[in-house]
């Protein structure tokens, strides 16, 4: 499954597969109870703080594809990450700020 974050509808709609739009709404929600309970709001807006997908148990030799794909279908800086134990006990917010600082750092190096 891929958890998106930050993306339009329109953007949304060119990504292929199992995906889970993460509405403004819900981002101080903890990862793992969104992925269980994949709560539908009212309306959606999208987070405005970056594009990230968090691949949920994508096998190993599909992340590069998955990667590759999202990166044709939409325009932009899209940050990628995979869940772990850890990441699934954070709140979707944290989580990006978490990213948003390591994305911040490799890109320096």
């Amino acid at each position: 499954m891929l958890i998106l974050v930050g993306f339009s509808e329109e953007e949304m709609n060119k990504i292929d597969g199992d995906k889970y739009a993460v509405s403004k709404e819900y981002v101080d929600w903890v990862l793992e109870e969104l992925i269980e309970k994949k709560p539908k709001g009212e309306k959606y807006e999208p987070v405005e703080r970056g594009k990230f997908v968090i691949m949920h148990n994508v096998p190993n030799e599909k992340i590069s594809e998955t990667m590759r794909s999202v990166r044709n279908a939409v325009e932009g800086r899209v940050i990628f990450a995979t869940t772990t134990p850890t990441s699934l006990k954070w709140k979707i917010s944290d989580l990006m700020e978490e990213l948003l600082e390591e994305d911040e750092y490799f890109r320096k190096r």
